[in-house]
């Protein structure tokens, strides 16, 4: 594309009587944030209390995820580390955790321990459904290697036919 600039206009700020609207909803935004943060502050205050008087909702029973995918929450990589930092002992997070625009107060309910009986069984499946992608990375980790050793020319000739 070619522009041709055809007017120039000198950057003015525009009258407050025309912005208005623009501004009070941009500082009601601004505000409001403000406060959900507060709000979940002082969730978390009393999520830290022995017998928390709020309505809570549960997420479900979940594992843990590299991603930080939560159940009816969404995914907060910092959200997952400290959940699975807490303990029957201090079940409530000290901060409440930004995620997409919601602010959100953690607090743990309780925590199951793996079935060894049942992974003692299931080792030697997980091993093998495992094995293919250990294989595969170590094939192109070898592929790599070998290309950052190689020497690569170009000719020239040959890309013209």
């Amino acid at each position: 594309y070619i522009l041709k600039l055809k007017e120039r206009k000198p950057a003015a700020v525009p009258p407050l009587e025309q912005i208005r609207a623009e501004v009070e909803k941009q500082a009601r935004e601004d505000k409001s944030k403000e406060l959900a943060q507060q709000k979940a502050e002082q969730a978390a205050a009393e999520l830290a209390k022995p017998n928390p008087s709020l309505k809570l909702q549960l997420t479900g029973d979940f594992s843990y995820s590299p991603t930080g995918e939560i159940p009816k929450i969404g995914s907060s990589p910092q959200m997952m580390e400290a959940i699975f930092s807490l303990s029957i002992s201090a079940p409530a997070a000290k901060t409440p955790f930004l995620v997409g625009d919601k602010w959100i107060a953690v607090r743990l309910k309780d925590r199951k321990e793996l079935n060894k009986e049942n992974f003692s069984k299931e080792k030697d499946q997980i091993k093998e459904s495992l094995k293919p992608k250990k294989q595969q990375e170590a094939i192109d980790k070898w592929l790599r290697d070998l290309k950052s050793k190689a020497k690569i020319e170009i000719n020239p000739s040959l890309l013209n036919d």
